[in-house]
């Protein structure tokens, strides 16, 4: 992984912005988390597969994105909201927004066919973006997610959702807003 790689996953704008001003050719992981989406539009024209384009770690590019619009352009050239980034526990970009609490970006992805189920079962088992928000606090993904269809009685798959439901994970890490929030939550409802 590279440097630019690396404060573009994690989002470290300021980093980028100075590697920018020092002179680093950004590249698209780059392009996306500065929201630089007239130089991303240029360059997936000329190279359509970018959309799907992997960092380090194999990273989607759709994890990098620092807003809708940059989701949305890349989405918009086919970009796969369901790709598996980390299969050991069936992560995709849907689990990376939750995770990070990012509702603007969860609408994205789920208006292109994300899915807020996680999109896959291991032998019963599924890790949804729901654990991923849970065990990091974000109460509004986890509103967002259930209201949009997510399951809150999945039992999660690796790591640290190995045999453990998004209640057990918000439990663990002292996340009494996503726990509210799980007991307010009704079927049908939104929170």
């Amino acid at each position: 992984e590279t440097p630019q790689g690396a404060a573009a996953h994690r989002g470290c704008r300021e980093i980028l912005e100075y590697m920018v001003l020092k002179g680093v050719c950004p590249d698209v992981f780059m392009m996306a988390a500065l929201a630089m989406t007239d130089h991303l539009r240029w360059a997936i024209q000329r190279r359509p597969s970018l959309a799907n384009a992997r960092g380090g770690h194999g990273i989607h590019v759709l994890n990098h994105a620092a807003d809708r619009a940059t989701a949305d352009l890349l989405l918009a050239h086919d970009a796969d909201p369901n790709y598996p980034t980390y299969e050991a526990w069936d992560w995709t970009p849907m689990h990376e927004a939750a995770a990070d609490g990012r509702v603007d970006i969860l609408g994205a992805l789920c208006d292109y066919g994300g899915r807020v189920d996680g999109g896959s079962l291991s032998h019963g088992y599924a890790t949804e973006p729901l654990h991923g928000a849970a065990r990091n606090g974000h109460a509004d993904a986890v509103r967002w997610l259930l209201a949009n269809g997510a399951g809150a009685d999945a039992i999660g798959k690796g790591g640290p959702f190995e045999g453990r439901t998004v209640r057990d994970v918000a439990r663990e890490n002292g996340h009494d807003a996503v726990l509210h929030a799980l007991d307010a939550w009704r079927p049908g409802t939104s929170t």
